[in-house]
């Protein structure tokens, strides 16, 4: 962002924020409920819990270690360290709204890197948490980094939206002499006899000194050199999941009172509901709304996810406006809100988040095994991070390990 020119455009949710104190989730049965957000919450028991988190919490320190070469799903080891409640009703949600996954099935080891290094290390969460860590990266000093700290951001958006990064990205790569060139699949990728990689598209071939791919693993593996199958097989098995996101925009304040100035909330798997969760954009971002005299009320509804096909059938079949008049549905069930909307976007982003299931680091180190000696590096979103901030990071020290 610095090298870039765009501090001033920086728009943070710091964590007194009400939008980020206030997180909620889905029940079938109590509706929308507050998800615990300070010490306080401990001792007390609210719903959907049916007694104080504080003896869950109070127990974790003094519950075994597993062996560090096992990978277990994240609902085992969240159940295992902090009983099943909390990985039900906390858990289950949260990797639906960060994976759109089912915590059954995906790695603590590889998802959540954090907790399984805490239980390593200190051989306890909450004693990993109170210890913190003493890792030091390059951007530790760097001016915005050490502001966001020192606020405490959550999380951050760019004026005009996080497109602004990528833009400008481009805008920066092209001024220092970067050709680059859209709408051109690369057919294939092979390696010759000199260490180089030679990439051809649609008419055209290219020969290169390295290789740094992006796509998703998937993509990859289909225009990989047959002689590289064991390669190929590996990243052809990491998953990929459809979401479908539905924008939608209602004359005033169509979120009821209470909850108006939250995040928003996720829907445990285990509810009845046909989508995972409603951002509310409004109170997220306020700085993003409409400048006219009359307010609106801007939510983001994600559908889909593992369950897509479930629910919904083929992405390259379900029309758009199916998925809104479901999403509309929802926010009447989930919302109250009966009202037309003045705008409603759905969009199918197909096979966009990886799913790191179990057994996902013993992949990887295959597949690292396999290029080791290549002209290629991977980066992306489909092997050490999902996130927009894991994909940065992992290319800022791919990069340097190139040029070293």
């Amino acid at each position: 962002m610095s090298e870039l020119g765009l501090e001033s455009k920086v728009i943070p949710i710091k964590r007194g924020h009400k939008a980020a104190q206030r997180r909620l989730i889905y029940t079938n049965r109590h509706k929308l409920v507050e998800l615990p957000s300070n010490v306080s919450w401990l001792f007390k028991t609210k719903p959907p819990f049916t007694k104080p988190l504080l003896a869950a919490v109070a127990k974790e320190p003094f519950i075994k270690a597993e062996p560090e070469g096992r990978d277990e799903s994240v609902h085992q080891f969240i159940s295992r360290r902090f009983g099943a409640e909390v990985a039900h009703w906390l858990i289950n949600p949260m990797c639906r709204g960060i994976f759109a996954g089912d915590s059954k099935r995906l790695s603590l080891k590889s998802c959540f890197p954090l907790l399984h290094g805490y239980e390593q290390k200190h051989g306890s969460i909450i004693k990993g948490m109170l210890r913190g860590s003493d890792e030091k990266c390059d951007a530790d000093s760097n001016e915005l980094v050490i502001k966001s700290k020192e606020e405490k951001w959550m999380i951050y958006t760019l004026e005009n939206g996080l497109q602004t990064l990528t833009d400008t990205l481009k805008t920066e790569a092209e001024r220092l002499g970067v050709l680059i060139r859209t709408n051109t699949p690369a057919t294939s990728i092979s390696f010759g006899a000199n260490n180089k990689a030679i990439i051809k598209t649609n008419g055209q071939e290219y020969n290169a000194d390295h290789v740094i791919a992006t796509i998703s693993a998937q993509q990859l593996a289909k225009i990989l050199p047959t002689n590289q199958s064991k390669l190929c097989s590996s990243l052809s098995s990491i998953p990929l999941v459809d979401v479908a996101v539905v924008n939608v925009e209602f004359e005033g304040g169509a979120v009821p009172k209470q909850w108006r100035e939250a995040f928003g909330y996720l829907v445990p798997s285990h509810q009845k509901s046909d989508i995972l969760g409603t951002v509310f954009d409004s109170a997220t971002f306020p700085e993003l709304n409409r400048k006219e005299a009359i307010p609106t009320t801007r939510l983001t509804v994600m559908m889909g996810g593992e369950w897509f096909q479930e629910l919904f059938g083929d992405p390259e079949t379900i029309r758009s406006s199916t998925l809104s008049d479901i999403a509309l549905k929802s926010l009447h069930t989930q919302l109250g809100i009966s009202s037309d909307p003045l705008d409603c976007i759905a969009t199918i982003q197909k096979s966009c988040i990886p799913q790191y299931t179990v057994g996902h680091s013993q992949r990887l180190d295959v597949i690292n095994d396999c290029i080791k000696d290549l002209p290629i590096s991977l980066l992306g979103a489909s092997y050490n991070g999902v996130s927009v901030n894991d994909c940065i990071a992992n290319s800022l020290l791919e990069v340097k390990k190139i040029l070293n």
